[in-house]
């Protein structure tokens, strides 16, 4: 170079100069100038801890292997041209909380000489909305179950329910859908979704769904199972859980239905006519049970008829037919001479014929079953005696005209009456009723007899006696 002004190109290594000036042969040399080259720093590696992060989150970048005793200076850009961090000056950078993508390089000085390290780049996805959760039902009886829905998470997003009785939230297995079947509750539980996207997480809204307990039903019981129609009893419920609430409910056939107004642990039935079950719905914040059925048996009544006899009279060793009319109900003829009436067995149609009898008896009908039960009228069968007729026994078996004479009957049974004839029948003689009976004066030769009644036996006759008039 020839020129006043020499240009030294790019120089690597420090250099000393001169300029050696020539005229009319002669030169000379200038001073010397020395032009100090220092090395450029080798900038370092920049590397990131986490190059994706979610929204809200930060990493930290750290620079290595750069010149030592060089100073670092930390450089940021969202878009457009790097900006110096102020007081960035560490090899550790922590970002901060990071909201959008951010680009991180490092200027690094040593002796006025500057070189940048590499361009690292923290991507930040944005947190997806995480949508809110609603039940359909909030309280639940134990045993049941409802369905939370999510819905306004952000489109893409995967979800995963979690839950928890107490404690922690842990994920429920395989439920990844917006809407959650819950499943049957025993015990309150709180529900929510995570919503994910590019692997940023937000949690939704917490929903609890309150379970309660079903309350115990108890026990019922009635004071009667059986009745005759027309009557009543008492069911009386116990060991249903305190503080519930009762309703009473009945059936003939078909569907239980309210019995309006019972709600007491004791239920009266009033009187029934046909056979009805009962049970009790116990509530308690608004959960049901129902305790057992208690079917209360209801006998239709009876209609005990009337009793009437062939014969209320009879003789000794005669029987008779009795006949019920007009009854409702099974029968059953009962009978009793003296104390109280005893069945008689196989006797229940509603005619009944007596056996042969000899001692005045009282029968009736018991008409109905079940213990619901009513008696006939009672039809008392009179028995008599038979008659007997006795023998005569003359004073004097010959008599004078107009004298009398004086008969006596012995061994004979049966109400009197005195006969007698002179030809023909016999006929009556008035009022002479005694055993000893005293003649007219009698003129003609006379016969006597005695006839022994016993009211529904045949008549009996005595041996007669002549009496021989002369």
């Amino acid at each position: 170079p020839t020129s006043a002004a020499l240009p030294t190109g790019n120089l690597t290594t420090t250099t000393s100069y001169q300029a050696v000036v020539t005229l009319n042969g002669c030169s000379a040399s200038s001073n010397e100038v020395t032009v100090t080259v220092n090395p450029i720093p080798a900038p370092g590696t920049a590397t990131a801890v986490l190059s994706t992060l979610c929204s809200g989150n930060g990493t930290t970048i750290n620079l290595a292997s750069n010149t030592a005793g060089s100073t670092i200076q930390w450089q940021s850009k969202t878009t457009g041209a790097y900006a110096d961090i102020p007081g960035a000056t560490s090899a550790a950078l922590p970002t901060g909380n990071l909201t959008t993508t951010t680009s991180y390089q490092a200027v690094v000085t040593l002796n006025g000489c500057i070189a940048t390290s590499n361009e690292v780049t923290i991507t930040v996805n944005p947190i997806p909305a995480p949508g809110t959760a609603t039940a359909v039902l909030s309280t639940l009886c134990s045993g049941n179950g409802t369905t939370i829905n999510l819905a306004s998470n952000t489109a893409g997003s995967t979800i995963q329910w979690q839950s928890k009785t107490t404690g922690a939230y842990a994920d429920i297995p395989g439920a990844t859908n917006a809407a959650l079947n819950t499943g049957n509750l025993n015990t309150t539980t709180t529900f929510q979704a995570i919503v994910t996207l590019n692997g940023c997480s937000a949690a939704s809204n917490e929903v609890t769904v309150t379970v309660n307990p079903i309350p115990a039903p108890g026990t019922a019981t009635a004071v009667l199972s059986a009745l005759c129609s027309g009557n009543g009893t008492t069911i009386n419920l116990a060991s249903n859980t305190a503080g519930s609430t009762i309703q009473w409910q009945s059936k003939t056939t078909g569907a239980y239905a309210d019995i309006p107004g019972a709600t007491n642990a004791a239920l009266p039935t009033g009187n029934l006519t046909t056979t009805t079950s009962y049970q009790a719905v116990v509530t308690l914040n608004g959960c049901n049970a129902t305790s057992n059925e208690i079917t209360v048996t209801v006998t239709p009544s009876s209609t005990p008829g009337t009793a009437a006899a062939g014969s209320t009279l009879l003789c000794e060793g005669d029987a008779t037919i009795i006949t019920l009319t007009g009854s409702v109900g099974a029968i059953q003829w009962q009978s009793k001479t003296t104390g109280a009436f005893t069945d008689i067995a196989g006797a229940n149609s509603a005619t009944y014929t007596t056996p042969a009898l000899t001692v005045t008896t009282t029968y009736q009908a018991v008409v109905g079953s079940s213990g619901c039960t009513s008696f006939s009228n009672p039809v008392v069968i009179t028995i008599n005696p038979k008659p007997v007729g006795g023998n005569i026994t003359p004073a004097s078996s010959s008599i004078c005209t107009n004298t009398s004479t004086q008969l006596t009957l012995n061994n004979y049974a049966g109400a009197i009456q005195w006969q007698s004839k002179t030809t023909g029948s016999f006929a009556d003689i008035p009022g002479e009723t005694d055993p000893i009976y005293e003649t007219t004066n009698l003129t003609v030769t006379t016969t006597y007899q005695a006839i022994l009644k016993s009211a529904g036996c045949p008549d009996a006759i005595s041996t007669s006696s002549v009496i021989t008039v002369t």
